[in-house]
């Protein structure tokens, strides 16, 4: 059977997804300059010490190997670490504020 050119050409023109469908989102290793959302772990958890634990974060994500380091949504993942740390009770808090008082004079 012969196709006519303008059945060829039908044929050839791009199809549009279905409805429904989402586009795929591959994502990516964490960017070097990610800044991870510091308010929002200091809300979840007020004795966070939260510029260290996006160190933590940082360091970890980055030695990830392969497919396992590649993230579609940084700030979810962010968020979801910060949720973890909270439950688990695990995460770098802040130092102790001490007050010193004056040692004891002896006469």
């Amino acid at each position: 059977m012969m196709r006519s050119n303008a059945q060829s050409e039908l044929l050839l023109q791009p199809t549009e997804p279905c409805s429904g469908t989402k586009p795929s989102h591959r994502g990516s290793r964490l960017p070097e300059d990610f800044h991870p959302d510091l308010t929002y772990a200091c809300q979840l958890i007020p004795d966070i010490n939260a510029e260290e634990e996006a160190e933590h974060f940082r360091d970890y994500w980055s030695a990830q190997p392969g497919q396992r380091g590649v993230k579609a949504d940084w700030p979810a993942t962010w968020r979801n670490w910060i949720r973890i740390c909270r439950d688990r009770g695990r995460y770098a808090r802040k130092a102790a504020v001490t007050i010193s008082q004056p040692a004891p004079v002896f006469r």
